[in-house]
């Protein structure tokens, strides 16, 4: 009797297909009628996609389907992005598009969306695929199709994918071109019993954000993504509170400082906050008032910064009034510019007490010198994460980590010079060739193993390397008994990447994953 095969198993197919591309689950699909059976559903549930009948990819070619125009091809045929995606989408539970007009082919089977995004209600980006190279003519043609045919059904088409699907948990939508019909998507988003996050892309209409959030009060994350001039909004005290834990201000708009306010106040339990870095002091100054006349002061437990800018021009009192409730543990900053002067703006010695979780994301890859600082000054710290960006091996092993007892997360990127690099590349080939640990690279090695192996609760721990291969080099860390006696005295460790290679600690040897 032949044994079944376990791909068949669903959770197996599943947790496999979470790590192939669309290729390779299409390739997957022509392996055995079996295997086509168990890879279809998941080939077609989450899918991303230009508009289905003409921006579409063709997963065998990678080439775009607009070498044939909309009048040439038949009604049924739309290409891969629109027959074949409109004959599987009971199947689909994610669709992210770039525009609205992508729904007019999901056809009536699609009836367990739980995602639906509108990424921007443009007509040749998404947040996944490269757009095709298009003439201009072709551009300009299809973009007047669009304006024409489109963008006017942009609030049935919406409605209609709505009530078709109430599974619903999360809604994003581009409104930049609705001056009217709002309050119909807002009154069908408001039937949905499971929506949990929705996000506002440019939403033109009057009072729109106050007719949403009217209609939706259940909502837990609600982010809003718009430039001043483009909000027509009349100040209103909030007739009704909502249940919004997390509110975002989506980068790179910064909304008005009035707009900031009224949606603060309409969310007395808000735990969660995403300010846009690069937005005017005013705005800021608004909503660290705001949350500090409010209950929101005791509520408050995470402040994000988002944004392509340093905090150079934000005052330091306004920084501290944004993260100055007495609940706020959480600083996470993404797309920063700048080295992060942590003896500056983490002055205030409560504050430094209360931070438990500092987590720092570069635009460009710098040398973080104050930024590791937090590890000396912030005694209570149990998460710390440095994406690129790096400290000296020098700088490191000068470190006086002050929160040894409670870190339980740690990831960065230990570098040395070129010229390091190079004089350690010979000590390690003198290491191999005579069989003993000896040279400047295992001195430096034990003394960061012997101070990474002080941080008694550490769960997980991340040395990466570095992307700056102008100036800098990865320290060479090489795993070896010593390493490994060090690290296995970690008996919470339960995470070990070292320069992209995965470690099981808990073996007897060192083994990668």
């Amino acid at each position: 009797m032949a044994k079944p095969d376990p791909i068949l198993i669903p959770e197996l197919a599943d947790f496999i297909a979470a790590y192939l591309p669309a290729q390779s689950l299409a390739a997957c699909l022509r392996v055995s009628r079996d295997w086509h059976g168990a890879f279809l559903p998941l080939l077609y549930r989450n899918i991303a996609v230009f508009d289905f009948d003409y921006h579409a990819k063709h997963v065998d070619h990678g080439h775009p389907s607009g070498s044939v125009t909309s009048s040439q091809r038949s009604a049924t045929d739309v290409g891969y992005g629109g027959s074949r995606v409109h004959k599987y989408t009971h199947f689909t539970r994610t669709i992210v598009a770039a525009n609205v007009h992508s729904f007019k082919y999901l056809g009536a089977s699609c009836t367990r969306l739980t995602h639906a995004s509108i990424i921007q209600n443009q007509n040749f980006t998404t947040a996944r695929h490269a757009p095709p190279l298009l003439p201009q003519a072709t551009r300009t043609a299809w973009n007047k199709y669009f304006a024409e045919h489109s963008f006017p059904r942009t609030v049935d088409l919406w409605v209609q994918l709505i009530e078709r699907n109430p599974s619903l948990v999360c809604v994003r939508m581009d409104l930049e071109e609705v001056m009217h019909g709002s309050e119909n998507i807002a009154e069908a988003l408001g039937s949905l019993k499971h929506l949990q996050e929705l996000t506002l892309f440019k939403p033109t209409q009057r009072n729109a954000v106050e007719i949403f959030l009217d209609h939706c009060p259940g909502i837990r994350t609600f982010e809003f993504i718009s430039e001043s001039p483009r909000t027509i909004f009349t100040p209103v005290e909030p007739a009704r509170t909502t249940q919004i834990r997390h509110l975002k201000f989506g980068y790179p708009f910064a909304p008005e400082p009035r707009v900031c306010a009224y949606l603060l106040k309409r969310c007395p339990n808000l735990e969660w906050l995403t300010l846009p870095l690069n937005a005017r002091l005013e705005l800021l100054t608004t909503a660290g008032a705001t949350i500090n006349s409010l209950n929101i002061r005791s509520t408050l437990t995470r402040v994000d910064f988002d944004g392509n800018i340093s905090l150079l021009h934000v005052p330091q009192a306004i920084f501290c009034s944004l993260v100055e409730p007495e609940n706020v543990s959480s600083i996470t900053f993404s797309r920063a510019r700048v080295d992060f002067e942590s003896l500056t703006y983490l002055a205030d010695p409560g504050l430094r007490e209360r931070i438990r979780v500092l987590v720092f994301s570069f635009a460009l890859h710098i040398q973080a010198h104050n930024t590791v600082a937090v590890l000396e000054t912030c005694p209570n710290l149990e998460v710390f994460e440095l994406e690129n960006a790096h400290i000296s091996v020098h700088e490191f092993l000068d470190l006086n980590i002050s929160c040894q007892a409670s870190l339980t997360s740690l990831k960065l990127s230990i570098s040395c010079t070129k010229e390091e690099a190079a004089a350690f590349e010979i000590d390690r080939e003198i290491e191999v060739c005579s069989g003993i640990r000896q040279g400047d690279r295992v001195k430096k090695q034990d003394g960061i193993v012997g101070c990474l192996a002080r941080l008694g609760a550490l769960k997980s721990l991340t040395l990466e390397g570095t992307l700056n291969a102008t100036y800098v080099s990865a320290f060479p860390l090489v795993p070896d008994d010593v390493m490994w006696t060090e690290f296995k005295n970690l008996r919470r460790l339960q995470m070990l990447r070292i320069l992209g290679s995965i470690y099981n600690v808990h073996s007897p040897l060192m083994q990668t994953l």
